[in-house]
């Protein structure tokens, strides 16, 4: 795997649990604010990009600065997962990609949809929230201290739910994006075992604050 993390400009709680995912990148994208979190860091991106509507100071060192213009289609994480993917890229952790406006917020998610089905897969990361996605596939997923396991349809439907060594098992269970029967499960072994067998699930797991 080729591994791409992108700074996003929305909040980060804590830089000591996304410094080892920083440090591992292959290729490490700033997009607009996420610059900051770049100098908090102590990373020096591959590249920064954006139309810069959230970062107006000065623009440190970097490998490439691409300006985009403010009005287009891509958000600017879009356009940085685009970039990566064009640069062999197949496994992408977005970092400040949840917390903050509600709308990018949602983008972030469906971007998730987006790499899947481009061949690649990504995860939202934070200290409070990991969030991935699922399509007619079966995962085992580590257990996180302190976390709820929740489940959510992204598609219409999601076919053959099944969920084990959780609180609340499922079997062959048909869960659509009406209900969110899938909230805050808890783990009752070091991994639960999730799968999809059709449909796009996203698969989140919590702070239980």
């Amino acid at each position: 795997m080729k591994t791409c993390v992108i700074l996003c400009a929305m909040p980060v709680s804590d830089y000591e649990f996304v410094q080892p995912y920083v440090n591992k990148a292959d290729l490490l994208i700033a997009a607009d604010g996420g610059v900051r979190h770049a100098q908090a860091l102590g990373a020096v991106p591959d590249i920064i990009l954006g139309d810069f509507d959230s970062w107006d100071g000065d623009l440190p060192a970097c490998g490439k600065v691409i300006r985009l213009p403010a009005e287009k289609d891509d958000t600017d994480t879009m356009f940085a997962v685009k970039l990566a993917l064009e640069r062999g890229c197949d496994f992408f952790y977005l970092i400040g990609a949840l917390g903050g406006r509600l709308d990018h917020t949602m983008a972030n998610i469906q971007t998730l949809a987006y790499l899947r089905e481009h061949g690649a897969r990504g995860v939202l990361l934070s200290r409070e929230n990991i969030v991935f996605l699922l399509k007619d596939e079966l995962a085992a997923v580590p257990r996180v201290p302190n976390h709820k396991l929740s489940v959510f349809a992204l598609s219409p439907v999601c076919r053959g739910i099944n969920l084990a060594q959780v609180k609340y098992p499922l079997r062959e269970y048909t869960l659509d994006n009406r209900f969110p029967l899938g909230v805050s499960n808890e783990f009752e072994a070091e991994q639960a075992i999730v799968q999809v067998r059709q449909g796009e699930l996203l698969v989140i797991l919590s702070e239980n604050n």
